[in-house]
């Protein structure tokens, strides 16, 4: 039975419809809600399909328009763009209010729900599947069938013979060649600040939890799963007005309370450094506990606990004030500023950081470098690198806040948990150089210089006995280095380089203003010969515990140091040598408080060894 010719050119056209509709369309909808929280907002529709279904000209989209606007979609259009293609958009408003329609009739399969917590936080939820199984199935027989034996009408068919070709495979291939696979997006922008879960089939989940974009994106292609569960929540904090006088009422109440909030860490001793060499040195290989980063964690806990209270009263203690984790020193130390909503903090801040002394402490930001030890002091304070992004209001946006503990991001998971650890004893500027060529450490003009913020940590303490003397100590990671030291005085500098299984020094070595020093270590934490001004040669020296503190030059001053700060309570640690004096211990951390630094660089060998074990089970 032949076709005839009136009967071809339309059947031909449904034929080719049929290819374009489900085989060469890129479709996309994207979701708005409101921001006022209502729960109403609009779909927008964008489809991008062959302006020529029928092989014969451009296509009349009147009955698909007509039809999409029955439906409820506003502001249809069929406009034609390049490359011979047709683009078709309309709007869907949806929500509860009269004109509304319901979500599912632009999403279908998916569906929203407002919650209100005990803090009056809304949470808003959309989840369905997004399901293309129906479109997978017709490119897959495009693919596999058409293309390959073209279209054919069976026995069925009463106006064509059996097995009669209508669309040739090539017609096929060359279709599917000219406008490609198929393509589905779903965008979907929900209410509030506060971005509290999303599960990992969003194209962009990760970005999305990091505050990184407002909106999660799901792309379906061929190959990919035909049907996909999708779930989105965020939440909405209602921020009301407040004074500049309550703001700054309840800023104070604020800080009364903060110094019963946070527990405190290492205890002083006359002469010592409290919070510096005698905290880092044990406590980085004890779990990070008193570093801090483990301290802006417990502020930051705190606060959130504040905000977050079922109480009225308690959650008005933060009303009018924002706060978030910052940095100073690419990095090198981290704390937490609050400030009152809509200023400037870097203006306007006052630092929460119990570091310094090791017990809840707070400084205008102004003077917040009074109180660290560092080389350069706080200068450039910046959101934190890790968590920053998390608190828009760091960087002009508008207040949120990360839904949880688990969801602000581990706060120290960028910061150094080395095995490898450099210090140098000197009147002398320190850089190590790593193999790719970034740097960490002091220039001879006195720049701090940090390419590894989040992977390594630097501190340098003046000497308090000797004008010009620097205490270099560096976490670092497990890679190759080399250092460059540079006189910045007259008199001896000392180096050491210590693993968890090993500590190698090089003892005093003379330096003059100008001179210039170096070694390198290997990945494995093996020091080279040590290169001395004029050119001569010094081996490392493995050395035992008790023989540290003679390398470093600071034979004498433990004793000294303990005479000075009088009896302390606690027990020893385990596995130290008994000449020493008792060290205390403080909620179950060991911490190293020193006098002149002898404890801590005489006990750090031991420090890693318990560390490393306690690592390793």
């Amino acid at each position: 039975m032949s076709v005839s010719p009136s009967l071809r050119k339309p059947l031909l056209a449904l034929a080719c419809l049929g290819l374009a509709a489900l085989a060469c369309i890129s479709s996309e909808i994207s979701v708005v809600f409101n921001q006022d929280g209502s729960g109403s907002g609009e779909a927008r529709m964008d489809i991008l399909l062959p302006a020529d279904l029928s092989g014969e000209g451009a296509t009349d989209f009147s009955d698909i328009t007509s039809g999409l606007s029955a439906e409820g979609w506003r502001e249809v259009k069929a406009e034609p763009v390049g490359s011979g293609q047709v683009r078709i958009t309309g709007m869907y408003p949806f929500g509860d209010q009269p004109g509304e329609g319901a979500l599912s009739n632009a999403l279908p399969g998916f569906s929203y729900k407002v919650e209100t917590a005990e803090n009056e936080y809304k949470y808003y939820t959309l989840e369905g599947t997004a399901d293309f199984s129906e479109l997978d199935a017709f490119w897959n027989e495009a693919k596999n069938d058409w293309a390959v034996n073209g279209i054919r009408f069976d026995e069925e068919d009463f106006l064509f013979e059996p097995g009669q070709e209508l669309i040739t495979a090539e017609e096929v291939r060359s279709a599917m060649d000219a406008y490609g696979a198929p393509k589905g997006v779903i965008r979907v922008t929900l209410p509030g600040q506060t971005p509290v879960d999303a599960n990992p089939f969003w194209d962009n989940e990760e970005l999305y939890l990091a505050g990184q974009t407002d909106t999660v994106v799901f792309t379906w292609q061929p190959g990919v799963r035909a049907q996909t569960p999708l779930k989105v929540v965020r939440r909405l904090e209602p921020l009301a007005p407040v004074s500049a006088d309550q703001a700054a009422a309840n800023l104070q109440q604020i800080l009364s309370a903060f110094p019963a909030a946070i527990p405190k860490g290492s205890i002083n001793w006359t002469g010592g450094i409290s919070g510096n060499i005698n905290n880092r040195l044990l406590s980085i290989f004890h779990g990070g506990a008193y570093t801090c980063s483990d301290y802006q964690g417990r502020v930051l806990r705190w606060l959130d606990g504040l905000r977050t209270s079922p109480d009225e009263n308690v959650r008005g203690m933060l009303a009018g004030l924002d706060y978030g984790p910052i940095q100073t020193n690419g990095g090198g130390h981290r704390a937490v500023v609050i400030f009152p909503r809509g200023t400037d903090w870097r203006a306007t801040g006052t630092v929460l950081d119990p570091w310094p002394q090791q017990q809840p402490a707070s400084f205008p930001i102004g003077q917040w470098a009074d109180k660290l030890w560092f080389v350069s002091g706080a200068s450039q304070p910046a959101p934190d690198e890790d968590a920053g992004q998390l608190y828009p209001q760091l960087t002009g946006g508008t207040s949120s806040y990360p839904a949880s503990v688990e969801l602000q991001g581990d706060l120290s998971r960028g910061l150094a948990r080395p095995t490898r650890v450099l210090m140098v004893r000197s009147p002398v500027t320190t850089l190590i150089t790593f193999a790719d060529g970034r740097r960490l450490g002091g220039l001879p003009d006195g720049t701090i210089v940090n390419d590894l913020p989040g992977e390594a940590d630097m501190y340098g303490f003046p000497s308090p006995d000797v004008p010009g003397e620097i205490h270099w100590m560096f976490f670092l990671p497990e890679a190759e280095y080399r250092v460059e030291l540079t006189g910045s005085g007259e008199g001896e500098f000392h180096a050491l380089v210590a693993t968890p299984e090993e500590v190698y020094g090089y003892g005093g070595q003379p330096i003059a203003p100008g001179d210039a020093a170096g070694f390198a270590v290997d990945p494995g934490g093996q020091p080279s010969d040590l290169t001395l001004p004029g050119g001569t040669m010094a081996p490392p020296r493995k050395l035992a515990p008790d023989e540290v503190d003679a390398a470093m030059g600071i034979v004498g001053e433990a004793q000294t140091a303990d005479q000075q700060s009088g009896p302390q309570s606690g027990s020893a640690a385990e596995g130290l040598p008994v000449t020493l004096p008792n060290l205390p211990t403080l909620l179950g951390i060991t911490c190293l408080c020193i006098g002149g630094g002898a404890l801590g660089f005489g006990l750090l060998y031991l420090g890693l060894r318990r560390g490393r074990r306690a690592a390793t089970g």
